[in-house]
């Protein structure tokens, strides 16, 4: 079956993931950002697979958390994301 979750569920979710990435990357650096130009690979572990596209949306509030570690924007050149899975 397909859950389906209601938007503000996932948007709490998010907004609690985002802040907490970035927060855990701080303290697993010692305040060290690294410096682009960076390639970023985000691991999404679950029971089932997702395809590419919901992959990528799965961890979209991690890309964010990681961003705002990095002190970039994740649309920003000098960084490349991969997901797997």
């Amino acid at each position: 079956s397909n859950h389906r979750e209601h938007w503000r569920h996932r948007q709490k979710r998010a907004g609690q993931q985002r802040p907490l990435i970035a927060a855990a990357l701080r303290v697993a650096a010692n305040c060290a950002v690294p410096a682009p130009p960076l390639v970023v690979v985000l691991t999404r572990r679950a029971p089932r697979r997702l395809d590419d596209d919901g992959a990528v949306a799965a961890l979209k509030a991690c890309r964010d958390g990681v961003a705002d570690f990095l002190l970039l924007d994740d649309r920003d050149d000098r960084v490349t994301w991969h997901v797997a899975q």
